[in-house]
């Protein structure tokens, strides 16, 4: 801003002058977030609901677990940029991502991850897999497979 003013009208002015007027004009300084367009908050709601039912009715000698695909996104810093007060402010940079499955089995609380370089019915197969040879062994629980794809 300071910088603009000195080009356009010739006058110097400080940084902390030209942050006052950015503020006066109705603008702040803000972080750009991520937006996570396909999420669906009623289906999301709905899972929700739907688990903690389906945990108050399993029986003690079963486990649920919790199957779902996971992205970890590898952005570089999100830096600031000045917008409008109350304006959501969203990074549309592109960046790599890890991708992996990941299941939680309750009532347990253990966590088991896999990565993997694509979503596919193989990979999954191979997640489920390693969640059986895992279990099997070691318990003789039945198991409720839930896939949330909200």
């Amino acid at each position: 801003m300071a910088a603009f003013v000195y080009e356009r009208f010739g006058k110097r002015i400080s940084i902390r002058t030209a942050i006052r007027y950015l503020h006066r004009l109705g603008f702040e300084l803000k972080r750009a977030r991520k937006k996570f367009k396909k999420a669906d908050p009623e289906k999301q709601k709905r899972f929700a609901k739907d688990l903690q039912e389906l945990e108050k009715n399993r029986s003690p000698r079963s486990v649920t677990v919790y199957v779902d695909e996971g992205q970890i996104w590898c952005d570089a810093s999100l830096g600031r940029i000045w917008s409008p007060i109350g304006a959501e402010v969203e990074s549309t940079s592109p960046s790599k991502k890890i991708l992996f499955y990941t299941a939680v089995v309750r009532p347990m609380g253990k966590v088991i991850t896999m990565m993997t370089d694509w979503f596919n019915r193989e990979k999954t197969a191979d997640f489920l897999d390693k969640l059986r040879i895992f279990y099997q062994p070691r318990f003789s629980y039945q198991a409720i497979l839930i896939q949330y794809q909200a």
